[in-house]
């Protein structure tokens, strides 16, 4: 199913290096708020400049892709030393098109981190990539999100019964 991810941690710092290369993961589209750092938060959160430490001295390429504008994304792009795709329109081509450029890297060698299953997880499974779902890391705070998460809400049952958590 398209809205599946492949795996599911609770957090970022969670995905271990050795799990991306044993899945030959060489590059990860990383979505921004609730996945990297909290909704509309400028500030990175210290376990996460760790694990994006962990993945660049792995020779894992990361970018950052979201549907957020320039002005939300470059600042924080910038904050974490990597490039980005601002307003990607994802879950639809032209974003994917996009990543992959900016990664140089194929889809079967991708990986999409995000929370939300009608944006980040739509998007991978869509064009080939391994997707791996996160748990959103504080409140939804538009409306346009609280209320996608209410979409959300019946297929997260059978995600976590099919799908096996991984922690590390």
């Amino acid at each position: 199913m398209i809205l599946i991810p492949d795996f599911l941690f609770c957090r970022i710092w969670d995905i271990p290096i050795d799990f991306l290369r044993k899945n030959e993961i060489h590059g990860v589209i990383l979505d921004i708020d609730n996945t990297l750092t909290f909704d509309h938060a400028p500030e990175l959160p210290d376990r996460t400049a760790q694990w994006l430490e962990k993945i660049e001295q792995a020779g894992i390429k990361a970018a950052i892709v979201s549907n957020n504008r320039e002005a939300r994304v470059k600042p924080f792009a910038e904050r974490c030393g990597l490039s980005y795709v601002a307003d990607a329109l994802k879950p639809k081509r032209v974003g994917f098109e996009r990543s992959c450029a900016v990664l140089g890297e194929r889809a079967e060698n991708i990986a999409v981190i995000g929370d939300q299953l009608f944006t980040d997880i739509l998007f991978g499974n869509r064009f080939g990539c391994t997707t791996i779902l996160v748990e959103p890391m504080g409140p939804d705070l538009p409306w346009y999100v609280k209320a996608k998460r209410v979409l959300e809400k019946p297929f997260m049952p059978y995600i976590h019964r099919k799908k096996k958590y991984h922690a590390e």
